[in-house]
């Protein structure tokens, strides 16, 4: 089941090119395509990494959507759902901050935005970079409470 999954989503990867030279696709059609991959990609991998083809194509197409289409903010919200969950942590941190600079964010919204400014908190403390980290983990508790990040911020203010 999953080579057939694998095999079909290679063929729809494969046909895009083609599609692209004899037209233009549209936002909706680069929104449905990412969300055709994604689900293809959830079910073919165990874990969501941006390396992997299914995926990389899924961030591909809702990136189009969202360039294509910037006034229409579903396509800027879910490209930045997915460079969450394929960790990608700077590009959905950016992400979720333009989504916010144009709409209020809502309580999923919130929480996956305060993930990715967590974990870039969290990384910037690894380097010993602690302003950046105090930056990320300030942004990442304004969206949502977490003992984690709150911790994470006071070794980084030390």
């Amino acid at each position: 089941m999953k080579k057939t999954l694998i095999a079909l989503a290679l063929t729809t990867l494969t046909a895009l090119p083609a599609f692209a030279q004899t037209q233009t696709p549209t936002a909706e059609e680069y929104f449905a395509n990412a969300q055709q991959l994604a689900a293809q990609a959830e079910i073919a991998y165990p874990q969501p990494f941006l390396d992997l083809p299914l995926w990389d194509s899924a961030v591909g197409n809702a990136q189009a959507a969202a360039d294509l289409a910037p006034t229409d903010f579903k396509y800027l919200r879910y490209a930045a759902e997915l460079y969450t969950t394929t960790q990608w942590w700077i590009k959905a941190y950016d992400a979720w901050k333009l989504y916010e600079s144009k709409t209020a964010l809502d309580e999923a919204d919130k929480t996956q935005a305060a993930r990715a400014a967590a974990k870039l908190g969290y990384l910037a403390l690894q380097r010993g970079v602690k302003a950046d980290a105090i930056t990320y983990l300030t942004d990442s508790l304004r969206w949502k409470e977490d003992a984690g990040a709150r911790a994470l911020l006071q070794r980084a203010q030390r």
